[in-house]
């Protein structure tokens, strides 16, 4: 349940301790509070005020006014600092992004990395066997290539991008290699990472007299790609909690930010590694709270059973005292009228003893505690 400020409480504490002692108190920043101060109008110490106070010329503390319909503001603590699991793998890509201060555009096509040749290469067969509409971009992933998504004339662009990252990756001594699921990656800290490059389209009317008879339009429509294109790092297979993704802008296009985006790429070898150690941990803590679980499953399923056997002993118990009370009382009711049993009666008497001594609970084996043959 979220905590809000008290506008008077927060008034009278702005005015007794320094605004640096008041945010500690709180867990937020100055500005954070300076700016709670405002909404709330509550007035504050004026810059060297705590100076003159300390040598008793400070000025009077203005009153502060009833507020109408003020609203309610919550406390918003500043984040701890960020643990990681494994702070080596981001002290170690941290290393070496400040090593990577420039990745400059290639604008060779001709020397291309094989593996964006092989994408090139993919991309125009697609184009060729693909059927029916896809906004008009070729799409695929995951094979010997990377993973792209754009129409035929953001392909030479697209490739120059791709360039530019092999060759900084390559430039830091890591390699660009083939994974069986994501294609062609960056291999970084024994990491693979995969981008991938898509393309908007925007949806166009075509007249009807106008319509390829060759192409599907549907509803009438054509997807025509923009030329605008998105970068981002695959990340299904792990979890980055920080920026991740890039699109052109109108004065900034993706090849301004390279540098960043190498950075990030980097750094998402560090998230891999925090993730993988992530789920051996969850997996760990899954593992111990099965072993608790098969534990308290097994402990219940005795208590269960030592229930159900002292409930079994007074069931027998109390049908035994029964059995002997009603014998006795058959017996006292014989002798008064008949004194000591004889013949038939006597061997009735002779035969209920002997059962009710066989079947007394006890007699023999006592209830046991230790049912640990239940742990099978």
């Amino acid at each position: 349940m979220a905590d809000f400020y008290d506008r008077e409480k927060l008034y009278i504490e702005v005015w007794k301790s320094p605004m640096t002692e008041v945010c500690k108190k709180y867990g937020v920043s100055d500005v954070a509070l300076a700016k709670t101060c405002k909404k709330l109008q509550i007035p504050r110490p004026p810059l060297g005020y705590w100076a003159k106070r300390a040598v008793g010329k400070a000025p009077q503390r203005p009153k502060l006014y009833k507020m109408y319909n003020a609203p309610r503001i919550s406390i918003r603590k500043i984040q701890e600092e960020e643990v990681h699991l494994v702070p080596e793998a981001f002290e170690e890509a941290d290393l070496l992004i400040r090593s990577v201060n420039e990745v400059p555009c290639s604008k060779d096509l001709e020397n291309l990395h094989p593996y964006i040749r092989n994408t090139r290469k993919i991309f125009k067969q697609q184009m060729k066997k693909q059927f029916g509409n896809d906004w008009n971009r070729t799409s695929f992933a995951g094979k010997d290539g990377f993973d792209i998504s754009i129409g035929l004339e953001s392909l030479d662009r697209a490739s120059l991008i791709l360039q530019s990252l092999c060759s900084a990756t390559l430039l830091q001594g890591f390699q660009i290699v083939l994974d069986e699921k994501s294609g062609a990656c960056f291999q970084i800290m024994n990491e693979n990472i995969a981008i991938k490059i898509s393309e908007s389209s925007k949806k166009v009317l075509v007249p009807e007299n106008e319509q390829n008879p060759d192409k599907y339009y549907p509803g009438g429509s054509e997807y025509i790609p923009t030329g605008m294109l998105r970068l981002e790092i695959n990340t299904d297979s792990f979890s980055m909690e920080e920026r991740k993704s890039w699109i052109d802008g109108k004065t900034k296009k993706n090849e301004d930010k390279l540098v960043d985006i190498m950075h990030r790429i980097i750094r998402a070898a560090a998230w891999k590694k925090e993730y993988t150690a992530l789920k051996k941990k969850r997996e760990e803590k899954w593992q111990i709270e099965k072993m608790r679980q098969v534990e308290k499953d097994r402990i219940n399923r005795i208590d269960k059973q030592r229930v159900s056997n002292l409930t079994d002993g007074f069931k027998i118990w109390l049908y035994h005292k029964d059995m002997t009370e009603y014998v006795a009382a058959v017996q006292a009711h014989y002798i008064v009228n008949n004194e000591e049993p004889v013949g038939d009666f006597a061997q009735w008497v002779e035969w209920a003893e002997k059962y009710l001594e066989k079947i007394n609970p006890l007699n023999g084996e006592y209830p046991r505690f230790d049912l640990s043959r239940l742990n099978k």
